[in-house]
């Protein structure tokens, strides 16, 4: 059943993938990643306008610890396209207050694009977000997806089997003694 279960959610990625790759931009550029945001524990999520954003599609608050931080989001729905290394210089000169920039995608970033991301002495730190790390927070906050039980598997209930004290009244009945003599014994029907 584990096998199974593992292979079906193996599966559930590559129609999650699909679904995401169908999804209207604008809807993946808003009301998608405002869920997927809120799930990652982002808090004020605040969707720009889709023209002249400067390349950030939402501006959102997070905690570090007791320090209140910002960050600007850039989201890319592409299919065909790996996220150049242009993204990310682009996203570390975005104006504005916010110390981190978080650039989510249905696809791939270049190698480029990884190495540009990586800290850097007074930049903007820049988070990735690839289509594998997408899919895998689709499928742990259950964003497009949900958990079923497998229907009709049974297990047996500790609670009603535990080991119970095993009593000698089979001797009694060897030695003798009547049925009816043993049927009212702690409440036994036998």
């Amino acid at each position: 059943i584990e096998a199974r279960v593992h292979q079906q959610n193996e599966a559930v990625g590559e129609e999650i993938r699909a679904w995401l790759q169908r999804m209207d931009w604008r809807t993946f550029e808003s009301t998608f990643l405002t869920r997927v945001l809120e799930a990652l524990g982002f808090q004020d999520v605040q969707i720009t306008q889709a023209t002249r954003d400067g390349g950030a599609d939402a501006r959102v608050a997070y905690q570090r610890g007791v320090v209140g931080a910002r960050a600007i989001v850039s989201a890319k729905r592409w299919t065909a396209r790996t996220v150049p290394v242009d993204e990310v210089r682009m996203m570390r000169g975005v104006k504005g207050e916010e110390d981190t920039a978080i650039i989510v995608t249905t696809g791939r970033f270049s190698a480029d694009a990884q190495n540009e991301a990586k800290p850097g002495q007074n930049q903007r730190v820049v988070y990735l977000i690839d289509g594998e790390k997408l899919i895998d927070v689709c499928k742990r906050y259950q964003i497009g997806v949900k958990k079923v039980d497998p229907p009709g598997l049974l297990v047996l209930d500790p609670e009603v089997t535990r080991e119970a004290p095993v009593r000698d009244d089979l001797e009694a009945v060897e030695d003798g003694a009547e049925w009816e003599d043993l049927s009212d014994q702690d409440g036994l029907t036998i």
